[in-house]
């Protein structure tokens, strides 16, 4: 079994850990959940396990589909193996999908439901 080394990254949502292999992470996903930029903090018991598995399924799709991505493996309910080539380390990229749009994407894209 893979074990996590050095902490690479920390964000809201997860944590990446090196391995052995220079060119694998493991992804760890928590359960902190945070609202209002941040001023609003707690802990929802299983979010981890949840977003682990939504992430497993998302990219299993795009596998079936030849989309090529970083998913590897899954570790356990709560980490998965991915790549990470060394070469990434100092790139950030982030995802995220909401069903209400604010801030200037809003007023932007009058196609797109604002929240405001």
């Amino acid at each position: 079994m893979v074990q996590p080394g050095e902490l690479i990254r920390e964000g809201k949502s997860k944590r990446i850990y090196a391995t052995d292999d220079p060119d694998t992470a493991i992804e760890y996903f928590k359960d902190d959940a945070m609202a209002y930029h941040g001023l609003k903090r707690g802990r929802i018991w299983g979010k981890g396990e949840i977003n682990n598995a939504i992430s497993q399924t998302f990219f299993r799709m795009l596998s079936e589909h030849d989309i090529p991505n970083h998913y590897i493996e899954p570790i356990d309910s709560r980490q998965s193996l991915g790549a990470w080539p060394s070469a990434w380390a100092s790139r950030r990229a982030g995802l995220c999908s909401r069903r209400w749009s604010s801030t200037s994407f809003a007023t932007s894209s009058p196609s797109i439901r604002s929240s405001t």
